[in-house]
């Protein structure tokens, strides 16, 4: 399935996120075909992502 969808989104970074505490070699090996894929494992349901922009930082800490 990833092997399908990937190619549509090529022009975006994706992550692939992955419940389980290891990822099968397959899907590694999928992963690592793909400059815009990538993968998050053993990720919890209360795990939030967050995207900081480096800009912000540096005017907070200056």
């Amino acid at each position: 399935m990833i092997n399908i969808v990937i190619p549509f989104l090529e022009k975006y970074n994706v992550i692939l996120i992955c419940n389980s505490w290891y990822s099968e070699d397959k899907v590694l090996e999928i992963v690592k075909k793909y400059n815009n894929l990538d993968i998050i494992c053993a990720i919890r349901s209360d795990t939030a992502i967050f995207n900081y922009y480096r800009n912000y930082f540096e005017k907070l800490f200056r």
